[in-house]
């Protein structure tokens, strides 16, 4: 990188909390099959990784537009119910067989579970930010 390069770093982010996803048991399906060996940032945590980059500009966007998105999503994944009950995603496979259900049924289920949680993510920001 050039000395005068710039970088525009975009992530989601917790206000105040930075932690690791850990799977525990089996009910920890999203840290298994989400977010696996990730970390969510604090909205701070950047700002203790400066020795090389320097944080110029930092700002917080509310999850409203995002939430929007997600609500998209659940709009699309319904309206293609029947095609994804024909189709079961590898992605899915051990979230349905630990869950002890099979096929297009338990696929939609499960995505249907990520938009909610997405919506209900993005949205609370509205609440914290009030």
């Amino acid at each position: 990188m050039r000395d005068d390069a710039k970088l525009f770093v975009h992530i989601l982010a917790h206000r105040t909390l930075a932690y690791h996803f850990e799977t525990h048991d089996g009910s920890d399906w999203m840290s298994k099959y989400f977010f696996t060996g990730g970390t969510m940032p604090s909205e701070a945590l950047l700002l203790n990784f400066q020795d090389d980059l320097r944080m110029e500009r930092q700002w917080w966007v509310s999850g409203t537009h995002y939430e929007r998105t997600a609500n998209h999503w659940l709009t699309a994944l319904d309206a293609a119910r029947e095609h994804v009950m024909r189709r079961s995603s590898t992605r899915t496979a051990g979230v349905m067989q630990q869950s002890g259900c099979s096929g297009g049924a338990c696929s939609t289920w499960w995505w249907r579970s990520c938009s909610a949680m997405r919506t209900e993510m993005s949205g609370a920001s509205r609440t914290i930010d009030s």
